[in-house]
Order: structure tokens, then sequence, then C-alpha cells
């Protein structure tokens, strides 16, 4: 759960620095969107990033797991627990129903992970087939790292060079 709280916060952070790049003039007078980029949460973060630059975050292959991602980072922080649920199609309890999160945005995370295997969609219930096991972990890990990765190469410009060099020193990408 930390890691995937991290994972938003650095993604956070990152559009954040982009933006601040795209926006900066050096003049007297910053322009306004500045000012607002420390408290701002994702969604206004997101629609600073998709008026100031050509191409859209939509636009990027790791988009949905990035929503998917903050998705699962909002609940964290807002205190809802992830609950599971089936239910039993016969009176005896041996046929039941596939694992579902009465949370829609649980829920909605959940079918993701299943549509990209890394999660099983089953009717049986097991602790190794949560949302917080090291794999989708590590898939988010890899989405963002991407994300950041494309959204640097699709933007050279040399007021990225600072970004761009401190991402290269902490992921050794070569660009």
């Amino acid at each position: 759960m930390t890691a995937i709280n991290n994972l938003a916060v650095a993604v956070e952070g990152f559009i954040g620095d982009i933006i601040y790049a795209q926006l900066d003039t050096n003049s007297e007078i910053q322009h306004p969107v500045i000012s607002k980029l420390p408290d701002s949460s994702w969604e206004p973060k997101r629609a600073f990033y998709n008026r100031y630059f050509i191409k859209k975050l939509s636009a990027y292959s790791e988009f949905r797991s990035i929503e998917i991602l903050m998705l699962l980072r909002n609940n964290l922080l807002h205190g809802l627990s992830y609950i599971e649920s089936n239910q039993a199609l016969n009176v005896s309890g041996t046929e039941r129903t596939k694992i579902v999160s009465p949370n829609k945005k649980y829920q909605k995370a959940r079918e993701f992970f299943i549509s990209k295997g890394l999660l099983a969609d089953t009717s049986q219930m097991s602790s190794s087939e949560s949302l917080w096991k090291l794999q989708i972990v590590v898939f988010l890990f890899s989405e963002v790292s991407r994300l950041i990765t494309h959204i640097i190469v699709d933007n050279p410009e040399n007021k990225f060079l600072g970004i761009k060099s401190e991402w290269e020193m902490i992921s050794k990408i070569q660009g």
C-alpha cells in the first residue's frame, strides 16, 4: 500500500514539475497556474498538463494504468478498506459467484488487473490474489516509469533538461 501511495506521489510530482518547466517564463510575473501547482491534486494537474502540452496524457498507453493507480491511492487516503465478497449460488454453498469488491472504485481496479492477467477471475477467496500483491506493484512501477520516460522523450526542449537529467540519474535510462 505504501508503494502504491509513493508511485502516485511520484507521478503527481513529475507532472507538476514538467508543467512548471513548461510555464515558467523567468519573468517577474509568473503564470498564474504555477502558484496553484503545489496544492493541486491529480485531477487539476492532469487538466493543466492537457491544457499546456500538445500530446494529452490520455494519449499515452500507460494512462489507464495511472488512472487506476490514482484511484487506488485515493481510496487508501480516504481510509477505504479493500473488501472482497462472493455469494453462494446454492444452499450447500458449493457453488459461488465470482469475487467482487463492494466498493465500485476497488471493483474497477480489480477488473482492470484481471484484464491484465494480474489477478485471477475466480470464485475462490485467496490472500495471494489481492490488489496489494507484488506483481501488481511491479506492474504499476513499470507503467509509471514508462509514462515518465515517454513524456520526457516527447518533450526534448531545453527547458526540460533538468527534469530529464534527474530522471536519467535515478532510472539509468538512455535518452
